[in-house]
C-alpha cells in the first residue's frame, strides 16, 4: 500500500512539474509528450509533403502560428503570408537563422544544397 501511494504522489509531482514549467508566452499547439514530441504530427508526417500537414495544423489550430515539438525541441510554425512577413521582415533581427535546426532535424535540403557554383 506505501509503494502505492509513493507511486502516485510522484506521477502527481511529474505531471504538475511539466504542466508548471511550460513557458507561458508559446502559440498554441497540440499536446507534447516529453522527451517524445508531438506524437500526432509525426502521423500525419508520414508520406506527405510536411507545408501540407502544417497547413492542415494551422486550419484545425485556427491559428496561422503554431507549435510543435521533436524530442525536447520545440519549433513555431508560420503559415500564411501575413504571419510570415511580420516574423521575417518587420522582426528579421528576432527570427534570423532558426530555420537551419529545423532542416537538420527533419534532414531537408536547401534548394542550393548540392549544386555547383
Amino acid at each position: 500500500m506505501d509503494t502505492v501511494l509513493i507511486l502516485v504522489f510522484l506521477l502527481v509531482l511529474l505531471v504538475s512539474y511539466l504542466f508548471l514549467t511550460r513557458p507561458k508566452n508559446l502559440p498554441p499547439g497540440r499536446f507534447t509528450i516529453p522527451y517524445i514530441g508531438t506524437i500526432g504530427l509525426f502521423w500525419r508526417l508520414k508520406g506527405r509533403r510536411p507545408h501540407d500537414v502544417f497547413m492542415d495544423e494551422a486550419k484545425a489550430l485556427g491559428s496561422p502560428i503554431f507549435r510543435f515539438s521533436i524530442a525536447n525541441q520545440r519549433f513555431v510554425v508560420l503559415n500564411g503570408y501575413d504571419a510570415i512577413n511580420e516574423a521575417f521582415v518587420k522582426n528579421a533581427d528576432t527570427c534570423s537563422g532558426r530555420v537551419e535546426k529545423l532542416r537538420k532535424l527533419m534532414n531537408m535540403q536547401s534548394p542550393n544544397e548540392g549544386k555547383q557554383p
